[in-house]
């Protein structure tokens, strides 16, 4: 073999191990970025944390492939991107436990109305519905509890997920028996729904 053969063989398996070395630091700073706020994002807002990982992912099979200066283009800008989240993701925190706040003032104090117009219900509904609003009712009672603790335990999305289900089913019982379901109703007032 020629001297300068081997000087461009040698030249190549440098750059291609330069090239992998740094799609490696790439991926590794990646992971580590995400890693960071993967806890937080995942209670809070999972559909922040979905891009970066399907960047690291397609990284990682851009490197598998050993296409190493693609694998490090996809990542780069991963760890800038998961600062903005983790930004994001403080923005997100206080919205939900403002909305969580509002419902966990209403929430009691509707159910409260619903079981008084149960006692007494509008002579329009029929017994079959009238069953169906006390199922409601009673599946309410038992689900917001549970959706509190679930809250108040950090699964912040998830819970207001639930919430805010809940809160639809609760509206539909209280137009159903003749109550108010605006957003006075479901504001942080202290006056009953009307």
């Amino acid at each position: 073999m020629s001297r300068t053969l081997v000087a461009v063989v040698a030249v190549a398996l440098t750059a291609c191990g330069g090239a992998r070395k740094a799609a490696e630091r790439a991926i590794a700073s990646a992971d580590s970025s995400i890693a960071a706020i993967s806890a937080e994002a995942g209670n809070v807002a999972p559909e922040l944390l979905q891009p970066l990982t399907a960047a690291v992912n397609d990284a990682k099979a851009s490197f598998a492939n050993k296409d190493y200066e693609k694998a490090a283009g996809q990542v780069t800008d991963i760890p800038a991107r998961a600062a903005e989240a983790r930004a994001k993701l403080e923005q997100t925190k206080k919205d939900l436990a403002a909305d969580f706040a509002t419902l966990n003032e209403a929430m009691p104090r509707n159910l409260e109305a619903v079981k008084a117009r149960l006692a007494k219900p509008p002579r329009s509904l029929s017994r079959e519905r009238l069953t169906e609003l006390k199922g409601t009712y009673d599946s309410a009672m038992v689900a917001w509890p549970a959706i509190a603790q679930e809250f108040q335990g950090g699964a912040m999305a998830s819970a207001m997920g639930k919430a805010f289900a809940l809160k639809t089913r609760v509206s539909e019982a209280m137009v159903a028996l003749g109550l108010s379901s605006d957003g006075k109703a479901w504001g942080n007032l202290i006056t009953q729904p009307k």
